[in-house]
């Protein structure tokens, strides 16, 4: 993890702590994801879903902020989203696990929560959500700390990073087509 995604993830971790939710910062990242799935997403309430009713103003503004880098990342053609996870060397790998399965739960329940489904998407947006689904169930607690697992983590980290911009192209793109389909 680079330094400036470090200090944010810590940062995020920070303003969390002042939420009513207290959500993990990678479930709150993969949840603000999944929102922005949806094209007309700052319409949404998104800031009470990540927070609570109570917000401080550190967590508005990590939030706030959060949310225009998230979608600046899916905007940019070069796959620059980037998952808030725990930092590779400071956390030992049973934890990093767990917050990527907690970061898959998050995006899940942001798509859920934007009024995303699967109804009508096409075979490989299905079964990256399947997946997904299934790394958000992964027995973390099985990991070891080791090389192959090491390994493993990295990349499905890269896979859950490619399957979310299938997904989000996916969704964006059908909206951005019906939104100019209506009169």
């Amino acid at each position: 993890m680079n330094l400036d995604l470090s200090s944010s993830y810590q940062l995020l971790n920070e303003a969390m702590g002042e939420t009513e939710s207290h959500l993990h910062p990678s479930e709150a990242h993969g949840l603000l994801c999944g929102i922005v799935c949806q094209t007309h997403s700052e319409q949404l309430p998104f800031k009470e879903w990540v927070a609570g009713d109570a917000l401080s103003a550190k967590a508005d503004a990590a939030i706030s902020a959060l949310y225009q880098e998230i979608k600046a990342q899916f905007l940019a053609d070069a796959f620059n989203l980037q998952l808030y996870l725990p930092d590779d060397d400071d956390t030992d790998l049973p934890k990093r696990a767990e917050a990527l399965t907690l970061w898959c739960q998050g995006f899940l329940v942001g798509l859920k929560l934007a009024g995303i489904t699967s109804q009508h998407a096409e075979a490989d947006v299905k079964e990256a959500l399947q997946d997904l689904a299934e790394i958000s169930k992964m027995q973390y607690e099985a990991v070891v700390d080791n090389e192959e697992d090491e390994a493993a983590y990295a990349e499905l980290v890269e896979y859950v990073r490619m399957a979310v911009m299938i997904v989000h192209d996916n969704y964006v793109g059908t909206q951005h087509d019906q939104d100019d389909h209506v009169c």
